[in-house]
């Protein structure tokens, strides 16, 4: 908690940044502006010695004591300035390497199209992306972790086949292209996800009336993001109820999925991710399970229990000392159950699987302005992209067989 001399003094900075970004939409003469950047320079500098955290947490400091302007810059569709772009220069060197930090930022115009650009490729036109997406747009970058999708090796069809991510009415699913071991390319088909309205009550001072930080924008979207992704996804959702069985088994995160490279090859599935996830092939998997959860048939939990390894107990034990939840859920369909047993047993322990990871690397959040007011609805639109990779089992390295696609979200929060 920060004293009151420091809460005056951020307050103090934010109000001269006010005062310089109102001259300047002014169009103010030039002294005033430099008298007024004086200040604002002034006033962050001793509010920042004011302070006496770690340089990581005097970033995130600062970062949520920017969320505020960040936020009016979006409302008022103008580009970045100062203190925010500074901020987003910031975020984007942050947090390497930890799977599971959100960095955002905002970009302007010319930065969204070229990052837009870059994750496009020609299995979906470029026009199509700039015309779903309306700047000013904040990127929420996640990170690599994975969750596992299994689809019926029997009816796998390319082109055909369409594996639905969420149930509740979405219409959202993947199509299988090809059933090669060497082709991995799974394209997107139709991604019109059902409503889903997530209500939050965001406060957007900086500092409530007790001292304490309010919620940020960024502690907002990752429970958006996890509610939308998760919540709503119950253990019949995870073995395929309403979508003809097609999905199996999920490992449930809210960061990814995880497509099997040979949806045709039964081997390359389920038993390939349980061991991956349970370090029963040779224990050079790196995977983080905060917050994950497996749900499986009962014939499956019965045929993981058995599914022992020299020292480390069966393949159940392994996953709960890692910290992911197994349990068995009887709504799961016998054939799913049968189909994970039987996968299970074939490739429990062998390595030099191809599997094709889907990671989910940004969520593009775009406000829409006709739901904007002083004490009203806000209405996100997200349009989450992905990128896949082709991997090898034993040694988990990446090929050049990529798969990008993208999904849309609308959320509303009630600030």
């Amino acid at each position: 908690m920060m004293t009151n001399r420091q809460n005056g003094l951020m307050l103090e900075w934010l109000q001269s940044e006010d005062r310089l970004y109102e001259l300047e939409d002014k169009r103010a003469d030039k002294e005033q502006l430099d008298r007024a950047e004086e200040d604002y320079k002034q006033s962050r500098s001793q509010f920042m010695q004011s302070l006496s955290f770690s340089a990581g947490e005097h970033g995130e400091l600062y970062r949520r004591a920017s969320v505020k302007r960040f936020f009016d810059h979006i409302v008022k569709g103008q580009p970045l300035t100062g203190a925010e772009k500074e901020l987003t220069t910031e975020l984007k060197l942050e947090n390497r390497g930890n799977a599971y930090a959100v960095p955002f930022g905002l970009l302007e115009n010319r930065q969204t199209e070229r990052l837009m650009m870059a994750d496009t490729n020609t299995s979906l036109a470029q026009g199509d992306f700039r015309a779903r997406i309306a700047p000013p747009v904040m990127p929420v970058f996640l990170g690599s972790d994975t969750a596992f999708l299994g689809i019926q090796p029997q009816t796998v069809q390319p082109g055909q086949t369409r594996i639905p991510l969420v149930q509740g009415g979405s219409q959202a699913s993947i199509v299988a292209k090809s059933t090669s071991v060497d082709a991995v390319d799974a394209q997107i088909s139709s991604w019109k996800f059902s409503p889903h309205i997530a209500r939050k009550r965001v406060r957007w001072s900086v500092v409530d009336q007790y001292g304490e930080w309010g919620d940020d924008l960024e502690s907002v979207l990752r429970e958006v993001l996890r509610g939308s992704l998760v919540e709503r996804m119950d253990d019949m959702a995870m073995a395929g109820s309403g979508s003809s069985n097609e999905i199996f088994g999920l490992y449930n995160s809210w960061k990814g999925n995880l497509l099997p490279s040979n949806p045709a090859n039964a081997n390359t599935d389920f038993a390939g991710y349980v061991s991956k996830v349970a370090g029963a092939v040779d224990g050079r998997y790196a995977v983080d399970t905060e917050g994950m959860a497996l749900v499986v048939g009962t014939a499956t939990w019965a045929a993981m229990s058995a599914a022992t390894q020299a020292g480390l107990g069966d393949a159940i034990d392994q996953l709960r000392r890692k910290g992911v939840a197994v349990r068995a859920s009887t709504r799961i369909p016998a054939v799913a159950s049968k189909r994970q047993d039987a996968i299970l047993a074939l490739n429990v322990a062998s390595a030099g699987q191809s599997y094709a990871f889907a990671v989910w690397n940004a969520f593009y959040v775009t406000l829409d302005s006709q739901s904007l007011s002083d004490e009203g609805d806000i209405a996100l639109t997200a349009d989450a992209y992905f990128d896949g990779s082709k991997t090898r089992g034993a040694a988990m390295t990446e090929t050049n067989a990529d798969v990008p696609g993208f999904a849309r979200l609308r959320w509303q929060i009630q600030a």
